[in-house]
This record gives structure tokens, sequence and C-alpha cells, in this order.
């Protein structure tokens, strides 16, 4: 089946440093069909968010997989020739934007996240040569490596935290930047954790 495109309080965990996680760095059927297709029509991809954490043997929850992707029109070409291979209309001139997601998977609780640009806007191409191949789910996947992903959490949350306070915004999206404001500054204390070489408080 093809996968469908839609544009659109736990205890801190603990990690064995220089261990593989023993928790489950898993992808679902959808996530693996995406990484697959990526090959096929050659995206050059970056796995951020929870699931790069979880690759450094950080225990983040985290469900879905986020691929930011490089903006160059090659690179855009082949995306659109993945949206066209999911019956989708291929936005090229999106695709070499900063800003701009779209989704795979369920509208409400997508499986996959691609985007064109993360927080603080820094350049792929340089991010991409500091990458890591990790495992995820038996798969030597390109991922951002823990200090440039720090840096792109730092952006996010205080980026967030201007948001929560911007009267301009409902009150609905305040409260939702706080929540990820939260959410980040969590990150921002384990993968500062792991990058120092110290263990996660219990």
């Amino acid at each position: 089946m093809r996968p469908s495109i839609t544009v659109g309080s736990t205890r801190t965990p603990t990690w064995a440093l220089g261990q593989p996680y023993k928790g489950s760095v898993a992808m679902n059927e959808t996530q693996r069909q995406v990484i697959r297709a990526f090959r096929e029509h050659r995206v050059r991809y970056l796995v951020v968010g929870g699931q790069a954490m979880r690759s450094y043997g950080i225990d983040r929850r985290t469900q879905d997989l986020d691929l930011w992707v490089a903006r160059d029109m090659a690179n855009a070409q082949a995306i659109t020739r993945f949206m066209r291979q999911v019956q989708n209309l291929p936005p090229l001139d999106r695709l070499q934007q900063p800003n701009f997601k779209f989704t795979v998977g369920h509208p409400g609780q997508p499986d996959v996240d691609i985007l064109t640009s993360v927080a603080g806007d820094p350049q792929f191409d340089v991010y991409f040569g500091r990458s890591d191949r990790r495992l995820i789910d038996g798969l030597r996947l390109p991922v951002i490596n823990p200090s440039d992903l720090l840096l792109v959490k730092q952006a996010s949350a205080v980026k967030m935290e201007e948001d929560q306070h911007d009267p301009a915004l409902e009150q609905v999206d305040r409260q939702m930047a706080q929540r990820t404001a939260e959410k980040e500054r969590r990150d921002i204390m384990l993968l500062n954790l792991y990058i120092n070489n110290l263990p996660a408080p219990l």
C-alpha cells in the first residue's frame, strides 16, 4: 500500500553511555517505505528530532520520524518524483523554500514529517557534512550529530518562548508554543548531558 501524504509526566530517562540503546529504536512500515523511496530517488535528508536522539541512546519518547531535506533544485526534483509515486501534486517551488512541511500518514497523527528547514535555518550541507550514520531499526541512516541537534533545539526553544508571549497569537497557539518550549528545554538538558558524557538524572 502506498503511503498517503497530507500537507499540512514521565521519569527522566537514563542511558548507558557508549552502549546501544536497550529500548526500541524502530520504524513502522510507512516510515520504512518512505526511507526506501528516498533511497530509490536519491533524496538527500537527515534524521532529526526524537528518533535522532534515540539513535544516540537517549530514551526520548517519540512515534513519528522527522526528516530534514535539502532545498537545492536536484533534491527538490527527487522529492517531487517521490511525491508523484504517492499520487500527490509536487509543489516544486515550495520544496526550495524554508519553513515548508508535509507529512506522510494519517493527518491527525502523521508517521513522517518532512521539513525543508529546521529552527535557526542552518545550512543543510554544513550539517549533512557533520552527520553520523546511525543504526535505526536495522538501517544505517544519516542522522544529525548531537551538537548540531542541540543548536536546533536551542533555536526552537527561543522561538517557542517568544511565541508563548506573543499577544498577536491565539491563546491555543500560545499554549502549544509553551508546551513545545518545555519539551525542547527537556531535550536540551538531555543532549547536554549526553554531549558532556554525564548520566541522566533518575
